[in-house]
């Protein structure tokens, strides 16, 4: 039971560094469009199209990891309502906090969608 949380917490913790790694490179983009200097046309519109481009990438990268977390989220309660007659109690507490991270990144990938359409 503990290698399975152990590497439930892994996962949760990667999905965390994809979500601000994204949040980065969306801010350095929203920086790039709206404070850009560039006055030749054409360069701006291939700069524009290849930033849509790798927002709509990003969009599925967020979505995919939404999916994962929707997945967790589900599983979390299952796990530990099944396995409280054999689990070690001192797991209890780390499946909890695991159960509160799923959530926060569920807040924070919804604040990356609603941030990146305003």
């Amino acid at each position: 039971m503990a290698s399975l949380l152990t590497s439930r917490e892994a996962i949760v913790d990667r999905m965390a560094d994809v979500l601000e790694y994204v949040d980065g490179h969306l801010d350095d983009i929203s920086d790039a469009i709206f404070r850009s200097e560039s006055r030749k046309p054409g360069l701006a519109d291939r700069a524009l199209r290849g930033n849509v481009r790798y927002i709509g990438q990003t969009g599925d990268h967020i979505s995919k990891l939404r999916d994962s977390l929707l997945a967790f989220d589900r599983m979390e309660p299952f796990v530990v309502d099944n396995s409280r007659v054999w689990m070690p109690p001192r797991l209890a507490p780390r499946f909890r906090m695991l159960h509160n991270d799923i959530d926060l990144l569920k807040n924070y990938d919804e604040h990356l969608v609603t941030s990146s359409r305003s």
